[in-house]
């Protein structure tokens, strides 16, 4: 799967719409330094 950046400021919410093309557990994170390893990070399941 490719990467997918997306921004969101404080508070706000943002969402995406794909396909997925496998099924599988992918995680999710944010890129400012620092703040993975603060624990944001998240995961979303792919089933048929």
């Amino acid at each position: 799967m490719k990467s997918i950046h997306m921004n969101a400021n404080a508070g706000q919410t943002v969402s995406i719409k794909f396909i997925p093309k496998e099924e599988g557990e992918f995680v999710f994170f944010c890129t400012v330094p620092g703040h993975k390893e603060a624990g944001m990070v998240g995961k979303f399941i792919v089933k048929e």
